[in-house]
């Protein structure tokens, strides 16, 4: 019933007094029925619900307990249009933190400015740190030997098959 009751849902509840009668006429069903054939079956199925639901309204409090489904609905609504509210200006609150933050410190917390990623002032000296051990890498050539002569390629492998040894023997 809640979404029933949401602004522009386009549907309006019935109380079950207000639907009393509704379908139990030539009339009513006529336009969607051309053929008399369906049309007498349907209308005496309508009549017996309509007598089943008067018996209802009263002794089971129907319109009672209607009113209390749409008063019910409509406090819903309003605390999900409130809690809504409260979400959207939390979030722009939060943006417009970080904007504030990005201004002041001229750290970019986006991730994004003027169409540029940008990192952190911590990834950017991770990203220098890194770019000096790739130039120590590239004064060794691809042949494994370094600016001095010789071959270490050899002596690390030997290095290597030592330690597992000691790893076997333990």
């Amino acid at each position: 019933m809640a979404a029933l009751m949401a602004p522009g849902s386009g549907l309006t509840p019935v109380s079950p007094t207000e639907t009393l009668g509704a379908g139990c006429d030539r009339e009513d069903v006529a336009y969607r029925f051309l053929v008399d054939d369906l049309i007498e079956p349907i209308l005496h199925d309508n009549r017996t619900q309509d007598a089943l639901l008067r018996q209802q309204v009263e002794p089971k409090r129907l319109e009672h307990w209607f009113g209390i489904c749409q008063e019910e609905a409509k406090a819903l609504v309003e605390e999900e249009a409130e809690q809504t509210g409260k979400e959207q200006k939390a979030a722009e609150e939060l943006a417009d933190t970080m904007k504030a933050k990005e201004k002041t410190q001229g750290v970019v917390l986006s991730g994004y400015e003027g169409g540029r990623a940008h990192w952190d002032q911590e990834n950017e000296d991770e990203d220098v740190e890194e770019g000096q051990e790739e130039d120590e890498d590239e004064d060794e050539d691809d042949d494994g030997e370094d600016d001095d002569g010789d071959d270490d390629s050899g002596r690390e492998m030997m290095d290597h098959d030592e330690e597992d040894e000691d790893v076997e023997m333990s």
